[in-house]
């Protein structure tokens, strides 16, 4: 496909953004990237940081364990001694731990079900930007960002996260 300037019709100085950040960017031998100024402006920005997946982990193991066996013990301890409104009371405490801890573990899991579901809306959008991202060009001589297929809309370096990331709106060739 011959790929032309929006504004003036020209395919010289025309390239594809891709090939634009892959050659304006360089690693060193400790492993800094650097990047040319267009090629930071046409990079794709990164994707989505994936959500911290909160685990019960041994302390919270070891939590519900020490609840259980203090609760075991204290009411064997007060059932030998046959204090019954302590061992209602101890019971009742019981009860209010392990609904404490419920409570707080479903909690969670509904904020990490929540930040799932956020980040796969998020990452879905970051895929559909970036499949949009590897069609466009860019042109040299008048320093615009353009889809080639739709030749009406195309947006200066600056803008071009809101270019791939919203139906185009920018600028629109008048001709």
């Amino acid at each position: 496909m011959d790929v032309v300037c929006p504004q003036d019709s020209h395919r010289e100085e025309v390239h594809i953004i891709s090939s634009i950040v892959r050659e304006g960017t360089v690693a060193d031998h400790t492993g800094v990237v650097r990047q040319t100024e267009l090629a930071r402006q046409l990079s794709m920005p990164p994707p989505p940081e994936e959500p911290l997946q909160h685990r019960v982990g041994c302390f919270g193991y070891f939590q519900i364990l020490l609840w259980g066996i203090l609760s075991v013990y204290l009411i064997e301890r007060l059932v030998d001694s046959g204090s019954w409104g302590a061992l209602i009371a101890s019971v009742i405490l019981l009860a209010l731990a392990v609904f404490a801890e419920i409570l707080i573990f479903s909690r969670r899991r509904s904020k990490e079900k929540s930040e799932s579901e956020e980040y796969a809306k998020k990452k879905q959008a970051w895929d559909d930007a970036n499949a949009k991202w590897e069609l466009l060009y860019y042109c040299h001589r008048h320093g615009i960002v353009f889809d080639p297929a739709n030749l009406k809309e195309f947006c200066d370096p600056s803008s071009l996260e809101r270019f791939i990331c919203q139906p185009p709106i920018f600028h629109t060739d008048e001709k």
